[in-house]
């Protein structure tokens, strides 16, 4: 028995309590009825209610959902978390979708055997499903055991398959790994740190499973064009390699006969080089030795030529000193003087700015009164002309302004009623074709499965991605077709259903998905090559004969039907590997049960005393027989039961999935026939709402121009009697002016004007006496100045006249010393004596030739050794590129062959390029506009929920060249003066972080196809204004019209928060005062929905 206070229950704020008559029994006028939620609120596919019994904390309870906005609030460890745990396994979802625990007996409560999750799914009450219950719902159960590892499941009362279960669940696109659709608390930081192609790709399949697919496959086409491209690229390169290779050849060919000529020419000249060197080394002696003296000369008449300009350049220098003491002297004699000339100057300023000021005070005075009079005149004329204007003008009538007022907010507001009409229409219409096109999408797969020939769908999902990226790869490469076979469960069939549980039995796992190839040679070609690219296995076919143990006559005599590749159809290659891998060709197999006589006759040896058969299947069990290693070495035997095998049936649609799927496709066209219906009513409906807003903005216009006339009047009027208060102010003021008199202060001016006109003549006459005396001065430096320059001028000269003539000397003692040693150098050199002793080992025939030759070049002018060297190289250049190697021949035939297996090649692989590319546009072309939309509608509602916060967001879809790079970027930014940068988990805060979160999550609401969504503690972070603003933006997203249902898990909630009538409040709550339903049943709707009635 369980205490109450180590139970957790539900607990709803909407549930009143009892009153104190009821607790007494006593009869009362009012009683508590509990309340019914109206199920055709729910969306297909909403949690309706969560019944638990022994999960995590929970003893038993029930959670009853609307269909809008759900909020679950409690302290921390209450059990809000364990609804969204509870939800995910219910669901057959696996626990790494939540973050919590791997192990399923985890969240079984402690000290019980078993637990049992019951969640109650809205269903479409037209779906031909026997599932679907008379209210139109579905119950899904599932059992958890503590000493058993798989769980039973239920639907509706009826035992099913977890394969089933998950079925159900992607019928109704419930996406419990995607985290824009279930995101518990312990994935929230996996959300931000979500990269942004995973952002794109959970995203697309919120919205539309069916465009990830599409994405997808471009992703796949695109990596197909590269490898074709890249195919292409290489045999095009090898063409032209083997077309220069082939003109190669043909030159090879006639360069063969070039070859020893040319050898020969070579020789020759190499023997008569010697003679060339010697002859170049006694002339270059000859040249260094008059290059010497001739420098040695040149290096004595330069010294004899210096010396009379350096004695020349003393004098010089002496002069120079002395002129530039003497001008330094009078320049300072000058700087002392001008020290006391700006006081002079600045009296002088003082004394005239004096005189300007009085001049300028003295006119004012002169000629005040008369423009004040003036201006008198002025102002009172304009004041009579605006006192005119004003009784002028015609007063509106302030009765008839309100009235039309008042018309116009009738106006006004049935206007806004009438395009909120049509506004809700437009979105019925949107949602309703949205809807339709799903639809359409949904036939068109179910038609295209339905007709599939292609058994590489057996390898759809995630198990086998590996695998099925590996098959693709080999169909794109042709050389593979033949060496490279596809693995058994594709190519390999049973003849009748019930051998495919043998065949699954008797081979294991790893084979049955690995590739075969046909023989060594293969495999070094492109078994590295496949094993670098994916995670797959490879069995090498061998040479070894399968052959059977009896001839099948005798077989049969036995009772056996036949060995089990007797019963398998397929490819040979891959069927001979499967027979070498596990002996499937001396397997018999009886689908009668072994007999005691059949078994009897199996445990004893054949003549050679070997055992007869190592494995046998008979009935629905293996019989495997082995012999002891020690004694007697006796023959024994072991059995396991035959195991269920869903692949190898040949078929790649059952007849039940058939029927399926032809029931599915004729449901689907009734309900784009009742789309329709409504699309054209709602197009009706619209068409008439916008004549008469039409009507109504008309009534509008007409009144509006009534007001802005009756407005102008008065705006003239308000102008008119501004301009007369300013005008009659000014008329005040001037009059004033006039009355005051100024003629002691024009005395004052002009006395104080000539006093200072006679000081200024006494400072002009210092002055001239100061200038004359600092013009000396100037002129005493001027010629010390022009003096010293000329002195410095002819000093300079000659330094440069001496430094030519050091330059000069210093080249000509290198180049005089260079010249010295090159010719002490070439006398005797080793190189020399090498030369002679080469020419002296020559033979008199060959001296005779070498003399003629030399005679030849000769008479040319062409004998030196620059020549001889050059034509050496050229020899031996030439022979190094002649064809000596009488092989070319078979060489050219090879390179016309290949050249023509590729003139074949190279087409195919360019058309079969141009089909993908074609592909890739087509499906683009189809993709890209879904998604831009849909991204475009994020991001508006995005954008406009954080202008809510204070902020400023946005979503982005970057879309590079390859697909696989394709990306949705949110971009958020929280200060005014800052950029809108990337959301990840590094630049923004917890909060921060947690607020863009949320807000995507609320801008992909109105958008999402997915029938509920879960959000565990998001709001964690958040200062209580963000958590204001977006809780209002997540009440009123979620409790809009046609929007999925919505779970918020939160520990704590704000006062005063905004509230919508669709909302439900649930609190987890735990305490020895909560009822305990297990003592009292009826406590466990104890958090349902009630009210009082009379």
């Amino acid at each position: 028995m369980l205490s109450s206070g180590e139970e957790r229950h539900k607990y709803d704020p909407n549930a009143l309590p009892r009153t104190h008559n009821e607790e007494d029994g006593a009869p009362s006028s009012k009683r508590l009825k509990l309340g019914e939620d109206d199920l055709a609120l729910f969306r297909a596919g909403s949690i309706v209610t969560l019944r638990l019994e022994n999960f995590v904390t929970y003893a038993l309870t029930e959670f009853h959902m609307s269909p809008s906005l759900n909020m679950i609030i409690g302290p921390n460890g209450s059990g809000k978390s364990t609804f969204v745990c509870a939800v995910c396994l219910g669901l057959a979802g696996k626990p790494e979708y939540i973050g919590r625990s791997t192990k399923i007996e985890d969240y079984i409560k402690n000290g019980e055997d078993r637990s049992v999750i019951e969640v109650t799914l809205k269903r479409d009450p037209e779906a031909e499903d026997r599932y679907v219950a008379s209210d139109g719902t579905t119950k899904v159960t599932r059992v958890l055991h503590r000493n058993r590892k798989a769980s039973e499941y239920f639907l509706n009362g009826q035992s099913v398959t977890e394969s089933a279960v998950k079925r159900l669940v992607s019928e109704l696109n419930i996406q419990l790994d995607n985290l824009c659709q279930f995101l518990s608390q312990e994935r929230v930081e996996e959300f931000a740190r979500l990269k942004s192609d995973k952002l794109l790709v959970e995203t697309a399949r919120s919205v539309d499973v069916n465009m990830v697919a599409d994405l997808e496959d471009l992703k796949a086409l695109q990596g197909e064009e590269l490898v074709e491209a890249k195919e292409l690229e290489l045999k095009s390169s090898r063409v032209l390699e083997l077309k220069a290779t082939r003109d190669k050849l043909t030159a090879s060919v006639r360069a063969l006969e070039n070859f020893k000529k040319k050898k020969e020419e070579l020789g020759m000249h190499e023997k008569l080089l010697p003679y060339v060197q010697v002859k170049d080394h006694k002339v270059r002696i000859k040249q260094y030795k008059r290059e010497y003296e001739k420098m040695r000369k040149q290096l004595k008449d330069l010294i004899s030529d210096k010396k009379p300009f350096r004695h020349t350049q003393q004098l010089i220098e002496t002069e120079t000193v002395e002129r530039n003491e003497n001008k330094k002297k009078l320049e300072v004699q000058l700087k002392v003087s001008k020290r006391t000339f700006p006081s002079y100057l600045e009296k002088l300023e003082h004394l005239k700015e004096k005189v300007r000021g009085k001049q300028a005070q003295l006119k004012y005075y002169e000629d005040r009164t008369g423009k004040i009079k003036d201006e008198i005149v002025v102002v009172e004329h304009n004041l009579k002309e605006e006192q005119a204007k004003r009784e002028a003008l015609p007063v509106p009538d302030q009765g008839a302004f309100e009235r039309i007022q008042a018309e116009r907010k009738e106006i006004t507001d049935k206007g806004v009623e009438l395009e909120q009409q049509r506004t809700d229409l437009n979105a019925n219409l949107v949602n309703a074709d949205y809807h339709m096109d799903i639809l359409k999408r949904k036939l068109q797969q179910e038609n295209e499965s339905l007709v599939s020939t292609d058994r590489i769908g057996i390898l759809d999902g995630k198990r086998f991605e590996e695998l099925r990226n590996a098959v693709l790869f080999m169909r794109s490469r042709p050389e593979m077709q033949g060496k490279v076979l596809e693995p058994p469960i594709m190519s390999i069939s049973v003849k009748d259903p019930q051998f495919a549980s043998y065949l699954g039995t008797c081979t294991d796992f790893a084979t049955s998905l690995a590739l075969t190839v046909v023989d060594s040679d293969s495999y070094r070609t492109f078994g590295d090559e496949l094993l670098n690219k994916f995670r797959v296995n490879i069995r090498e076919l061998s040479a070894a004969p399968t052959t059977s143990p009896l001839p099948l006559s005798e077989l049969r005599k036995l009772g056996f039907q036949g060995y089990l590749s007797d019963f398998l159809s397929g490819d040979n290659g891959v069927l001979k590997m499967l027979c070498q891998q596990h002996k499937l060709h001396t397997i018999p197999v009886s689908r009668t049960a072994m007999s005691s006589r059949l078994m009897d006759y199996l445990m004893k040896p054949d003549e050679s005393n070997n055992l007869k058969f190592r494995r046998v299947i008979a009935g629905n069990y293996v019989y495997d027989f082995k012999r002891s290693a020690y004694g007697r070495r006796q023959i024994f035997s072991s059995e396991f039961k035959v195991r269920p095998c869903q692949f190898f049936k040949g078929s790649v649609l059952t007849e039940e999935r058939k029927g399926e799927i032809k029931e599915s496709m004729a449901r689907i066209n009734g309900q784009i026939q009742a789309k329709k219906d409504e699309v054209q009513f709602i197009t009706q409906k619209i068409q008439e709402l916008r004549s008469e807003l039409q009507s109504n903005k008309q009534e509008d216009a007409e009144l509006h121009k009534i007001t802005s006339k009756l407005n102008d009047q008065k705006k003239t009027i308000a102008h008119c009697s501004h301009r007369i208060k300013a005008l009659e102010n000014k008329l005040s003021m001037l009059k004033t002016d006039l009355q005051q008199d100024v003629t002691t202060k024009i005395n004052d001016c002009r006395e104080s004007i000539k006093s200072s006109l006679r000081e200024q003549v006494k400072v002009m006459s210092g002055i001239t006496q100061f200038v004359a005396k600092l013009q000396g001065l100037q002129r005493e430096i001027s010629l010390a100045t022009i003096e010293h320059l000329e002195a410095f001028n002819t000093e300079r000269s000659m330094n440069e006249v001496i430094g030519f003539f050091n330059e000069k000397e210093e080249q000509l003692r290198g180049a005089y010393e260079e010249a010295k040693n090159k010719y002490a150098s070439m006398k005797e050199t080793d190189e020399y004596r090498g030369w002679m002793d080469k020419i002296r080992h020559y033979t008199d025939a060959e001296k005779t030739q070498l003399a003629d030759l030399a005679e030849k070049y000769q008479q040319s002018n062409n004998f030196d050794l620059s020549f001889i060297s050059n034509t050496i190289d050229r020899l031996r250049s030439e022979i190094g590129m002649l064809n000596q190697d009488e092989s070319v021949l078979e060489i050219m035939r090879q390179t016309e062959a290949e050249l023509g297996e590729l003139d074949c090649v190279v087409p195919r692989k360019e058309a079969a390029l141009l089909e993908i590319r074609r592909t890739i546009q087509e499906k683009r072309s189809q993709l890209e506009p879904k998604l831009d939309a849909i991204v475009e509608k994020i991001s508006q509602n995005f954008c406009a929920l954080f202008k809510n916060v204070g902020s400023a967001g946005a979503v982005r879809l970057d879309k590079p060249e390859q697909f696989s790079d394709w990306k949705i970027e949110i971009m958020v930014k929280f200060r005014d003066n800052a950029t809108l940068k990337r959301l990840d988990s590094h630049t923004q805060s917890g909060g921060e972080r947690a607020v863009s979160t949320v807000l995507y999550m609320i801008a992909l609401q109105d958008v999402t196809s997915a029938p509920f969504r879960v959000v565990d503690e998001i709001n964690q972070g958040m200062d209580s204004r963000n958590e204001r603003i977006v809780h209002k933006s997540m009440v009123e997203s979620a409790c809009s019209q046609n929007n999925s249902q919505y779970i918020l898990v939160t520990p704590k909630l704000l006062t005063q928060l905004h509230y919508h009538e669709k909302v439900r409040i649930h609190c987890v709550m735990a305490g020895a005062w909560i009822p305990d339903p297990i003592v009292d049943h009826d406590k466990i709707r104890f958090g349902q929905t009630s009210n009082y009635v009379f």
